[in-house]
């Protein structure tokens, strides 16, 4: 499926009402809360202070400290205190932004997704992160991966467009990039990295890629790596480029131990939100969204999402929510809570969160996308 489809859209159109959106900003979106729940965020620490009083509901649940919610260790700041952005909780009525469907809708016009990556023994990556982009609303899904490895893709997902790549030994190499940018081309949103692999070609690819790709990126899994100590090779994409790493890989991109970065976990995403000129959103049960100044965070907990493929989910729903032309900012919130909804509905249908597994999650994305779900 190399070809463009003969009802395909005029691809530069869509592109200039997308960088319309990226224009305007956020003062139009609610993304976060409006009561009381603003945050002061000391700039030297990463911790935040959530007004007590918001928070008497899930202090019993979630062990929360009596005087506001810790993200990080590090002295709270009183209210008042100087403090380097506002932050809040992100509220589920993120959701509610979503376009939506209607009778004159195409696949193309529901969005477009790209994905690159895939390496020997990593092919659930990619497949996870696709079906996750259309479970989440994209109307089309193309994956470009090693073509030594296409067949299975090609076998397991029907649902999705496929690129075999040349060039690599069950990876992506910088041969394989005449091959993987069309992909993109034709895409609104991409991800790059699920299941890339470590393989020192695949990392100089996706270094070659992140300056060629002129839509919204997600960049994951070892897509990250290929960036670590080297942030500042991001800061010339005009595109919004949004990073999503686990503690650990955001310790590699800013070249410090994972353990430090669990005891600021706000001041590194900061840090490295401003240093790749991107949107960070730092995974964990308090998940952190931020561009450097502005900074969201998730409150709906889910111990069902700690099970290997779920990044993998969050970055393919994170690339349908930009494909689908929400303002990347809102988009990459409106990500993480259906995620986590997801992710609670997921146990709901299984029976314990130990038990949950990335498929369940994915399974769970159209209940968590429904606005008369419940939100725990």
């Amino acid at each position: 499926m190399d070809s463009i489809p003969p009802d395909a859209p005029d691809y530069a159109a869509i592109k200039t009402r997308q960088q319309a959106t990226w224009a305007a900003g956020n003062e139009d979106y609610k993304v976060l809360a409006t009561l009381p729940q603003r945050t002061q965020l000391g700039e030297d620490e990463g911790s935040v202070r959530l007004d007590p009083q918001l928070l008497l509901a899930r202090r019993a649940r979630r062990g929360l400290t009596p005087d506001g919610l810790v993200l990080a260790t590090g002295a709270h700041h009183p209210d008042g205190a100087p403090a380097g952005a506002i932050g809040g909780e992100i509220d589920p009525d993120v959701l509610d932004l979503l376009p939506r469907r209607g009778a004159q809708s195409t696949k193309f016009s529901s969005g477009q997704v790209g994905v690159a990556g895939g390496s020997r023994g990593l092919t659930g990556a990619v497949r996870m992160t696709s079906l996750a982009a259309i479970r989440a609303g994209a109307g089309y899904a193309t994956v470009a991966v090693p073509a030594d490895l296409n067949l299975v893709y090609e076998i397991a997902q029907p649902e999705v467009m496929s690129v075999a790549c040349p060039g690599g030994d069950g990876c992506l190499v910088p041969a394989s990039e005449k091959a993987v940018l069309p992909v993109f081309e034709r895409a609104a949103a991409g991800v790059l990295g699920p299941g890339l692999g470590r393989d020192p070609g695949s990392f100089e690819l996706a270094r070659s890629l992140v300056g060629k790709i002129e839509v919204p990126l997600v960049i994951d899994a070892d897509g990250l790596n290929a960036f670590a100590g080297r942030l500042g090779d991001l800061t010339a994409r005009q595109p919004p480029t949004v990073l999503t790493p686990h503690a650990g890989e955001l310790g590699r991109l800013l070249e410090r131990e994972s353990g430090e970065i669990d005891a600021h976990r706000l001041a590194g995403a900061r840090e490295a939100a401003r240093a790749a000129g991107a949107i960070l959103l730092l995974k964990g049960d308090d998940t952190i969204v931020t561009d450097g100044d502005r900074v969201a965070v998730n409150a709906l907990s889910a111990p069902a999402l700690a099970t290997a493929g779920s990044g993998d989910v969050l970055s393919g729903m994170t690339a349908a929510m930009l494909a689908r032309g929400l303002e990347p900012f809102t988009a990459v919130c409106a990500a993480v809570v259906a995620h986590a909804r997801a992710g609670q509905e997921a146990a709901r249908r299984v029976g314990v969160p130990e038990s949950v597994i990335a498929g369940d999650v994915i399974e769970a994305i159209p209940s968590a996308l429904r606005p008369d779900s419940r939100v725990e």
